[in-house]
């Protein structure tokens, strides 16, 4: 919605703007169209290009707050439209498109989209405001990795210690931390889902690792089976936080329903990627870099200064570099190398190994 209210915003007030419009960049023949057919008359600019009609206009603009353009404006506007070919050439006419829209949102266009995006994105984004805001100390401790129990479902952890096997997430847990693992040699299907929130820790073990399935086709429910029950958590909002969160959310049962419940999902890493992250191209740059800093390289480091001012405020995407970049945490993947290449007994032997990783 922001990049299209910009673009809208661009292409109405940027006096170059007007490649887009380039089929009606001499809109004389518009013109003589409404007349000979009694038609509304185009609105044209300086430049005879043609212009939004005036009930539309003042829908969207608030009078008096655009100033003519500047004679240096209107000879940029002619010379890149004669660079382009276009100055003087007819278009075609255009048909005077008018009518009244509802009032904006706002004092312009781009605090109209601003807002509502503000509202489709509520209530989830004030969850996640609120969530942000929580310090770890808010959070019930890890469990002892001798702990976690191989049931199948779920099982709650409680703050206070207590373990609880459940048929789902607790409703009053409304915003979770979820990641699940899938078995790749085996199927696409999930072995174990880990989820926590300021109230518990839980686990979701596939009945396929359990014994109790032959098969792994199961997927991770996260509101409860009863009908009842099932309803009223379907009505509220419930948001899941995850790193690279659509291979998670694709192993969600009720993403499978027609009527979907209130769930909403929230992806770490596309909030990294839009404000600190890399692409695949500069990856290759990022590690020379990095060995640098880590081998104290000093010429390199010289050489590369104005580099390392955008490399120093950013890092690869995966879990392991974000955690590292802005946590300061340092994650080792080597169990998760069992759910890459190892088995179903391998799964099982070092279950609380893999529980607590």
């Amino acid at each position: 919605m922001l990049c299209f209210a910009k673009g809208v915003r661009a292409a109405v007030r940027r006096p170059g703007a007007h490649r887009a419009v380039r089929c009606h960049s001499t809109a004389v023949p518009a013109a003589a169209a409404a007349a000979s057919t009694g038609a509304p008359t185009p609105r044209l600019s300086d430049l005879g290009i043609v212009m939004l009609a005036p009930r539309l206009r003042k829908s969207i603009f608030s009078e008096g707050r655009h100033r003519p353009a500047s004679a240096v404006q209107s000879k940029i506007s002619v010379d890149h439209l004669k660079s382009q070919g276009i100055y003087g050439k007819e278009g075609e006419p255009v048909e005077v498109v008018d009518f009244d829209l509802p009032d904006l949102l706002g004092d312009n266009i781009e605090e109209h989209f601003h807002r509502m995006g503000d509202m489709a994105a509520q209530p989830y984004l004030q969850m996640a405001q609120e969530f942000a805001q929580l310090s770890d100390a808010q959070f019930p401790p890890t469990p002892p990795a001798d702990s976690w129990v191989m049931q199948q479902g779920w099982t709650r952890y409680g703050a206070d210690g207590t373990t609880q096997r459940v048929a789902a997430p607790d409703a009053l847990d409304n915003v979770l931390v979820f990641d699940v693992e899938v078995l790749v040699p085996d199927s696409p299907f999930p072995v174990m889902a880990a989820a926590v929130s300021p109230r518990a820790w839980y686990m979701w073990v596939s009945p396929y690792v359990t014994g109790d399935s032959p098969h792994p086709r199961h997927l991770v429910p996260l509101t409860h089976p009863d009908s009842q029950q099932q309803k009223q958590q379907h009505q509220l909002p419930r948001l899941i936080i995850g790193h690279n969160i659509a291979y998670d959310r694709a192993r969600v049962q009720e993403e499978r329903l027609l009527k979907r419940p209130a769930l909403a999902f929230l992806d770490t890493m596309s909030l990294h990627v839009s404000s600190g992250g890399l692409c695949s191209q500069q990856r290759p740059s990022w590690v020379r870099y990095l060995r640098a800093k880590k081998e104290n390289d000093t010429e390199f480091l010289r050489l590369n200064a104005d580099t390392g001012r955008f490399f120093d405020v950013s890092s690869l995407n995966s879990l392991k570099e974000v955690a590292h970049h802005y946590c300061g945490i340092q994650v080792s993947k080597d169990l998760r190398n069992t759910f890459v290449e190892g088995t179903l007994d391998d799964v099982r032997a070092n279950f609380a190994q893999l529980a607590d990783y």
